[in-house]
């Protein structure tokens, strides 16, 4: 089916709505085999996709590679770049995603990284807690309260906006990062306000569904 009224046009494909680019992003991420090359529609495309990156397009276009590879969490998974060099590059969807309507980089930058500080404090209280019940494929760490309401308490708390936090000058390798002063906060804070419960998956998509 042609889509003659497309909004977003990426490799030649055309997209209506932004939540069907998302949706083809995900569809290569969450499907293709980890560690292997991605190659022919899905490369173009992910190469097109990722050149509106705000701050990695450049770098990321020299890629001789790109695989889907496993990230932090048990079921997080995420594209890295190959060069030429031998060294890699890994990088969000999400902030393409952003950019195809100008929202705000670095606001979407630094919930990346409070995002990955909380996935990080919620997998290490759930091997802690449960044991080899954290490693199960059927179950998920359910936050509470959710991510999103820490993250408005703190920047009350803090008396900050967004475009105060402060990030690292480049990405890391999972990733955007905190500048180390406000990782040691957000840690904290996190790490004293995030209560979890270990639930299996649809249970924890109920609980979602109900918020």
């Amino acid at each position: 089916m042609i889509i003659i009224d497309a909004r977003y046009v990426i490799a030649g494909e055309r997209f209506r709505y932004k939540k069907d680019v998302e949706g083809r992003i995900r569809d290569i991420k969450d499907n293709a085999p980890f560690n292997r090359d991605i190659e022919g529609r899905d490369e173009r495309f992910v190469r097109a996709f990722f050149g509106l990156h705000p701050t990695k397009s450049e770098r990321l276009s020299d890629a001789v590679a790109i695989h889907v590879v496993r990230g932090v969490g048990l079921r997080d998974r995420r594209f890295e770049f190959y060069m030429a060099d031998g060294t890699s590059v890994d990088a969000s969807y999400r902030k393409p995603l952003a950019a195809l309507t100008g929202l705000d980089h670095h606001r979407s930058s630094v919930l990346e990284a409070m995002r990955f500080t909380a996935h990080q404090q919620a997998w290490e209280w759930a091997v802690g807690a449960h044991g080899e019940e954290a490693y199960d494929g059927d179950n998920d760490v359910h936050h509470v309260p959710p991510f999103r309401e820490l993250v408005d308490r703190f920047l009350f708390e803090e008396g900050v906006a967004f475009a105060e936090v402060a990030l690292l000058n480049r990405d890391g390798l999972l990733g955007s990062r905190l500048a180390p002063e406000w990782e040691v906060r957000w840690e904290r804070f996190h790490a004293e306000q995030a209560g979890y419960e270990l639930l299996n998956k649809n249970e924890h998509t109920n609980r979602h569904r109900a918020a």
